[in-house]
């Protein structure tokens, strides 16, 4: 070691140090010069293929990395890849993505072709698929990725604001409550409302009208979201026609995930969601209600002291309590019977195959619970998805799917429990008795012990099955037949014990519905030289759908009673059975479509439509469907080529009938009842209380439309704007016959609705780089509703809930009240618009006379509907909001009324604290009364009809996704995390933040007529809720 360290040292050997020296310079430049290789220095310039000019701001990304930069002004870029390995993405706003592999190349110009996805964008329609450059038809597109942002069991709530000219209602804030949609209006008055649901081909039966207790069923929520690929909805005339008389209230076509040729794709998502109430109700505490109830006393001793008894001798409030009895308790109701309702969401996807077997498999399991204590709605489901191609000339395949749901229903709105909690429930009742007991209220019913004891339990078993063969003859021949079956099996328990009745009871009701479907499509494409495109359609379809129901009821002794599904032991004579009348009715149909396109720029669509059903009349068997539409692609021109603002320009009109069949199944003949209080010979005896009709036949609308589809700066910019005017005619209702025939009433098509709108929506991509992205999507729509004709139906011969009726030159479901004007200053009581013999206003009273005085008021639908969608991405980060709004329109609160004035039987909102109390006081809420002083308690005046409009943050979510080498590893593609809250903020509603209403849902109903006229009203039912969820998604 020694010798060595003096070889440097020696004055001799100094020429080492310099060997040294030069040894470290060459491995330094060594060094430099391999980096200088590892990292290639890139530049070039961008521009557009089809025009040569230069492209700024377009994005370069080093894939797989974050690393990237923007061409300059003049299209020019410079970029350091990592190695040669380097692959280079370049992307712009209306230009196809490109990708460059680096190789040995310094210089990199590329040129990017018009991305002209927004015409090529294929989209699901009658019987097929077709781009979007040729449609012709009103058709929009909901992707199922962004239903899945909405934590809820079933697709249809989570379609609100999501479309223009799609209104989305919800029923309630129960578990695996769904929503009422409607089409660009209503179009019926005692027919179905609803668009005809087609799921992969099958379709659907929705119920209409169907509840259990005071909830709505909702048999679409047997469907997995995280299934549905996406959901086209048709619109106007020239998409709906060729499903003829089904398709008048539009028609929503749900397509569900195949499977795609390559690797296992596993996708795996969970989710966990909080749920609270959207809104409280502001009800009075025990100290206001004593206080009022004395006011009470006294207003109505002082107005009417003949009547009313003298407060000195009143000693007792309702239930037989003292003032100090009542004054130990203030009970929150509403606490007792709600609390944060956890929820899970689980879902597994898998998707791979080869170019002859492609295969979807999704399994969910879904434990849903609303806010409300007791209410849950589970369900696990299973879906296989099949395309095998055996030969080049043959595909066949299916789609097979299960579902077991079961629904805890509990009472509510006019069925008790939550909507008890907030009416017949005093705050100095208590829950329990001093034993522990369930407290028994000297009057109605303990909310709490119906939550628990009144129980209702649903189970529904559904299997959906479609399978296919498509054999191309030729090429561009192809014949396809399909066959469907949807089958349900629901069995409805109910018990009620002996903490409600001293006759506890349970029942059954057992529900078989069976639905099949069959079909078969010829489709050929011709194209004629290079200016003429041709595809046929053929096609025939036949349908036939039955209903097999029984009940069962008994009634056992107290402490003994149990489920039926138990087998529990009773006495025989104590039960009840019915075996109800089948429900059948078949459809058989010959339909075909035309379209047309000439020089890429002119379209025509054309089809025809043909269907026979049972539930028609034996005269009019069988109606016929016509429509036709034609669109101009504009910016296809010449004149148009060199354009650089406009991107994309289609003009479209057209005009088709449609029919709507939703009718009773037997209706043509009439109607016979059992009358059971007088007696022909000892017996009872059938009587006939409606003629058959021969000639009674679908319903048929009339519909023009026409769009305009644009674009601008290379599709930044892109939407519709449309236009349409929706004729119905011939529909469905009772024409009165003189009594002296032994008859009053049949059944025919005689009313007429019009339906007139304007729809627009617009997406834009705001900002596009490599580093950040944001997109919003807006739209809006008006629809005008106008009764034209109802024959000589008088004012109450056709009403829904909360007194909406149906009037010549008023929209469906108008609230028919009488008129509040304002509350006497002097004395308290309200004062009302009183009319004459014709309607006409002629001054003002203070006397309720509804017979006299009602009349049409407001507005049962917003003027304007829309959504606001804004998403954000920042590199992994994700974020997103959406706004749903409505405009205008008044929603009528059919429990209102008692809440404010019911004293002495219901509680009351805390609203009534500005009552008038003394002479001289301004206000609009009346002198509290108990029902003795001539102001009536019950009164259906426009006092209970408020502003609908609100703009409500619906939807509010951020995410972050992991990608990387460790995920790889573990042969992870990505995994996203996020958060997420629905209806956090609503704004600009007097009914929601004044009344603690809720302005989103509607009430139950019980038949397809009362949902036409009764979207508006509300009676009790749990709000929507305010929900909170974390969820993770892992793609492998």
């Amino acid at each position: 070691m020694d010798r060595q360290m003096n070889i440097f040292s020696s004055p001799g050997r100094r020429g080492g140090r310099h060997l040294l020296n030069k040894a470290f310079l060459i491995i330094g430049m060594l060094l430099i010069s391999m980096g200088t290789f590892a990292q290639i220095r890139i530049t070039g310039v961008a521009t557009d293929a089809g025009t040569g000019e230069t492209l700024p701001f377009i994005t370069i990304q080093v894939k797989g990395t974050t690393q990237g930069t923007t061409t300059d002004s003049d299209g020019k870029y410079t970029i350091v890849v990592p190695g040669q390995d380097a692959v280079l993405v370049y992307s712009y706003i209306g230009y196809q993505t490109i990708e460059v592999t680096v190789g040995i190349q310094t210089t990199i110009n590329v040129a990017l072709q018009e991305d002209i996805e927004v015409l090529d964008e294929v989209v699901v329609v009658g019987y097929g698929v077709q781009n979007r450059r040729d449609v012709t038809g009103s058709i929009a597109k909901v992707e199922g990725s962004d239903l899945m942002s909405i934590p809820t069991s079933s697709f249809d709530a989570a379609m609100q604001g999501r479309a223009a000219g799609v209104q989305v209602t919800q029923t309630s804030g129960m578990a695996g409550a769904g929503a009422a949609i409607r089409v660009r209006g209503i179009a019926s008055i005692t027919a179905g409302g609803d668009p005809l649901i087609v799921i992969d081909g099958i379709p659907v039966q929705q119920d209409a009208g169907s509840r259990t207790g005071g909830a709505q069923d909702n048999p679409l929520a047997s469907l997995n979201t995280n299934d549905i690929q996406s959901i086209d909805i048709l619109k106007d005339a020239s998409a709906t026609a060729i499903y003829g008389s089904r398709g008048a209230n539009g028609v929503v076509l749900i397509t569900t995930k195949r499977g795609k040729s390559g690797k296992p794709q596993i996708n795996y998502s969970s989710r966990v969601a909080f749920a609270t109430p959207n809104v409280k109700v502001k009800m009075l505490e025990t100290a206001d209600y004593l206080k009022l109830y004395r006011e009470g006393l006294v207003n109505d001793y002082t107005f009417n002291p003949q009547s009313a008894p003298d407060p000195a001798t009143v000693t007792t409030y309702p239930g037989g309590y003292t003032e100090a009895e009542a004054l130990a308790n203030n009970t929150d109701w509403q606490d007792l019977v709600t609390r944060t309702g956890i929820s899970t969401y689980n879902d597994l996807s898998i998707s791979f195959g080869s170019n002859r077997l492609k295969t979807y498999i999704g399994l969910s399991n879904v434990a849903e619970n609303s806010y409300i204590k007791e209410n849950h709605f589970k369900r696990t489901s299973g879906r296989l998805n099949l395309d095998y191609s055996p030969f080049n000339f043959l595909q066949v395949g299916g789609n097979f799917t299960f579902s077991r749901t079961f629904n805890k229903y509990v009472p509510v709105s006019w069925d008790g429990g939550y909507g008890r909690a907030i009416s017949n429930a005093l705050p100095y009742f208590p829950a329990y008795d001093s034993d522990g007991n369930y407290y028994k209220f000297p009057m109605s019913t303990n909310p709490v012990a119906e939550i628990y004891e009144k129980l209702r339990e649903i189970y529904t078993d559904r299997v959906m099955t479609n399978m296919y063969a498509d054999w191309t003859i030729i090429k561009d021949l192809s014949f396809r037949v399909e066959g469907n079956i949807d089958y349900r099996d629901n069995e409805s328990n109910y018990l009620r014990t002996k903490e409600l009745s001293t006759a506890p009871n349970s029942n059954i009701t057992n529900q078989y519905d069976m639905n099949w479907n069959a079909k078969a499509l010829l489709n050929y494409a011709l194209k004629v030289g290079d200016n003429h495109r041709f595809h046929f359609l053929l096609g025939t379809e036949a349908l036939r759908s039955k209903r097999t129901s029984n009940y069962r009821n008994v009634v056992f002794e107290m402490g003994k009673e149990d489920w039926l599904y138990n087998n529990p032991e009773f006495d025989p004579s104590k039960e009840t059975s019915t075996r109800y009348p089948n429900q059948e009715y078949s459809f058989i149909s010959f339909f075909g479509r035309v379209n047309y396109t000439l020089k890429e720029r002119y379209m025509l669509t054309a089809t025809y439509r043909r269907d026979g059903s049972s539930r028609f009349g034996e005269n009019n068997k069988f109606g016929d469907f016509p429509a036709a539409s034609v669109g101009w692609l504009i910016t296809e021109e010449d004149f148009m080529k060199d354009n650089d603002i406009v991107s994309l320009l289609k003009l479209k009109t057209g005009y088709g009938i449609t029919g709507n069949a939703e009718i009773p199944n037997y209706a043509q003949w009439g109607a016979v009842n059992v009358n059971e209080t007088q007696l022909y010979t000892g017996k009872q005896y059938w009587y006939i209380n409606s003629l058959k009709n021969p000639n009674l036949k679908w319903e048929t609308t009339n519909t023009f439309d026409v769009g305009l589809e644009y674009g601008f700066l290379k599709n930044r910019f892109s939407g519709e704007i449309g236009f349409y005017n929706k004729n119905s005619k011939d529909l469905f209702l009772n024409v009165r016959v003189p009594a002296s025939g032994g008859y009053t009433q049949f059944l025919g098509n005689i009313g007429k609705v019009r339906n007139t709108g304007i729809e627009f929506n617009v997406k834009s991509v705001n900002v596009n780089n490599h580093d950040f992205n944001w997109t919003t999507d807006f739209n809006i729509s008006y629809n005008k509703n106008k009764v034209i004709d109802v024959g000589t139906a008088g004012p109450d011969a056709l009403g829904g809930e909360g007194d909406t009726r149906v009037l010549v030159g008023q929209p469906i479901g108008v609230n028919y009240l009488v008129k509040t004007i304002g509350v006497d200053p002097q004395d308290g009581a309200p004062i009302y618009e009183m009319l004459d013999a014709n309607k006409k206003p002629i001054g003002s009273t203070k006397e309720y006379n509804a017979e006299r005085d009602r009349q049409p008021v407001g507005h049962p639908y917003s003027d304007f509907v829309g959504g606001l969608n804004n998403r954000f991405l920042w590199k992994n980060w994700d974020f997103g909001f959406m706004f749903t709004f409505q405009i205008g329109g008044n929603i009528y609160d059919d429990g209102e009324k008692f809440q404010m004035n019911n004293m002495g039987t219901w509680n009351l909102k805390e609203r009534v604290l500005d009552r008038w109390q003394k002479p001289g006081d301004i206000t609009d809420i009346p002198r509290i009364t108990l029902g003795r002083s001539g102001i009536n308690q019950a009164r259906n005046t426009t006092e209970y009809l408020h502003d609908a409009g609100f703009l409500r943050l619906k939807n509010l979510n951020v995410g972050y996704t992991f990608t990387g080498t460790p995920l790889k590893r573990l042969y992870i593609r990505d995994v996203r995390i996020y958060a997420q809250a629905t209806n956090l903020l609503t704004l600009f509603n007097e009914y929601y933040t004044k009344y603690s209403g809720e302005p989103e849902i509607m009430r139950d109903v019980t038949s397809a007529q009362a949902r036409n006229l009764s979207l508006n009203v509300t009676y009790l039912t749990p709000p929507q809720a305010c929900t909170y969820t974390i969820g993770l998604t892992v793609n492998f």
